[in-house]
């Protein structure tokens, strides 16, 4: 069973090298200088604010317990073919009202009690559908099915109005899989459209040679051979998976785009308090993409709530539900909303790039200086770049905010004398010179999110830990141990240069030749950028 789940004069100059810097790195070590673990001047969070914090994020763990599981890791290795299954799921008439229903499946055995409520995410919008459309823009979205015991599913989806004569109802074509690839699967799904265009037939016989494909690994492509109807010709198509699996799922440049950098932190950082959070846009494609991408943006941590990229009209209830939520909604729904019982709901119109109902601290959750930080390395996302280079850049920004908050768990990881690991939290929080950041991780410690995190890094044995934020931390340490000596070596040739001036000279155009190969003072560049 599923369920739904402006810079001053002062530091003008050091801020423009260091943007040119910038932008001649790598997207991995291209925010360095604009984060810095150190100490900082911030506004104090008052105590009474702390404690609610606390209060709060201990009140949702306590409450989500017995509800929440760790979500099941799908292996790739466990998905025999390219999906689970296919399916057409259109929309008719009963009564005054519109119904979706699944035309048909592939295989057809998985035409069983599991697939029930997937036409309803294909057509959340049946019960305001008028009647057949004229005209119709083809989408593509997707939406998750989560276990009850954590584990989900995909639904990738593409609808549009077939080209068959005197046909003006939409279908649409849906996927199941394991497997997070949202990019991968849209391009099948186009495919299949194309065949569609020929005959049902035709998209049946692709279809049914793309199930008995395996899953390619990243970086690697597929090709699927079929015949025509009159087997007189050979359509062949290639499917290639991303490098970076990242950037698979999820358009982090479309949510930059939709809302702005400030809104965007702002809705980032009540994610972060796992509060409820419901976005609304007129296009299914938008709201599942954008959706997507801020669960997305919480890398290394994972979403543990109630998730549903986009609401069937039928289960509006669920947005007055009382636990953490992340909820796409179509804007045509919003009418419905000033009848329900909501409480403390961030609306996010994706349209408008508005935010309602907020509480107003989302702009003091993440730490003030990491904030500043976070915001001019988004701004550098805005430029005129390929799409896959902002996606990645945006992603980043992200990482290395965990990475200055929270890199130095490892640390704090210890084994008692009963054999059990366990995190120290207090010598973990305490370890950090930043006051701000300090109180920022005294709460967040708290939530459900850094809870499974840290168990599933407690359940790994130290060479197990390999994954992309590990790599990140380790590209920080480097970074950071250069830096260091990189600051000495500079002050050691400032005295030795006092005592023998001739060679001081010398020594020091050689010291400034050798800078970039040696690093830059990031906390120097972080403080002039954060004015």
């Amino acid at each position: 069973m599923f369920r739904c789940s402006h810079s001053s004069r002062r530091g003008g100059k050091s801020q423009n090298r260091t943007r040119q810097k910038a932008h001649g790195a790598d997207p991995a070590t291209k925010f360095g200088a604009f984060f810095l673990s150190a100490d900082e001047s911030d506004a104090e969070v008052s105590q009474k604010q702390l404690r609610q914090r606390l209060s709060y994020v201990r009140s949702v763990r306590e409450r989500c317990a017995e509800l929440i599981s760790v979500e099941e890791q799908q292996q790739e290795r466990h998905q025999r073919h390219l999906f689970e299954a296919v399916l057409c799921v259109s929309v008719r008439r009963v009564g005054d009202d519109w119904e979706a229903y699944v035309v048909r499946c592939f295989p057809q055995q998985a035409a069983a009690s599991e697939i029930h409520a997937i036409p309803q995410f294909c057509f959340p919008d049946s019960q305001t559908w008028k009647s057949s459309v004229a005209s119709y823009e083809s989408e593509t979205f997707s939406f998750v099915l989560t276990s009850s015991v954590g584990g989900r599913r995909f639904g990738y989806c593409r609808r549009f109005v077939p080209l068959e004569k005197g046909s003006w109802i939409p279908v649409v074509y849906c996927i199941i899989s394991h497997m997070s690839a949202f990019v991968f699967y849209a391009n099948v799904l186009k495919e299949i459209q194309n065949r569609h265009a020929l005959s049902e037939a035709a998209a049946s016989t692709f279809i049914g040679a793309a199930y008995r494909k395996p899953y390619p690994p990243p970086g690697d492509s597929i090709t699927i051979c079929c015949c025509g109807e009159q087997r007189d010709m050979l359509h062949v198509s290639t499917f290639t998976r991303l490098v970076d699996s990242r950037l698979e799922h999820v358009d982090y440049a479309c949510l930059l785009h939709a809302l702005g950098i400030s809104q965007l932190v702002k809705v980032f950082s009540a994610v972060l308090m796992e509060r409820r959070v419901l976005f609304v846009a007129s296009r299914l494609s938008t709201l599942s993409s954008c959706v997507h991408a801020i669960t997305a943006l919480l890398y290394p941590f994972i979403w543990q709530h109630t998730f549903v990229p986009v609401l069937p009209s039928k289960l509006l209830d669920f947005v007055c539900s009382p636990t953490p939520f992340i909820i796409g909604m179509l804007s045509e729904n919003c009418a419905q909303l000033s009848n329900m019982p909501l409480s403390e709901v961030l609306l996010v119109n994706l349209d408008r790039a508005e935010l309602s109902w907020q509480q107003g601290d989302e702009g003091t959750l993440i730490p003030r200086k990491l904030h500043k930080a976070l915001m001019n390395a988004l701004g550098m996302c805005l430029d005129d770049i390929g799409n896959n280079t902002k996606n990645l850049m945006i992603s980043e920004a992200f990482i290395r905010l965990f990475v200055e908050t929270v890199g130095h768990y490892k640390q704090h990881l210890v084994t008692q004398q009963n054999g059990v690991r366990l995190l120290q939290k207090d010598s973990f929080v305490n370890a950090v010179q930043s006051k701000s950041t300090r109180v920022f991780l005294q709460w967040f410690c708290e939530t459900q999110m850094f809870e499974v995190f840290v168990a599933d890094r407690l359940q790994e044995a130290p060479a197990e830990s390999c994954g992309l934020f590990e790599t990140r931390l380790s590209e920080h340490e480097l970074e950071c141990y250069t830096t260091k000596h990189s600051t000495t070596l500079r002050s050691n040739v400032k005295v030795f240069g006092k005592k023998m001036k001739g060679i001081g000279k010398q020594m020091k155009k050689a010291i400034t030749s050798l800078e970039p190969l040696m690093g830059v003072n990031s906390e120097d560049q972080f403080a002039k950028l954060a004015i």
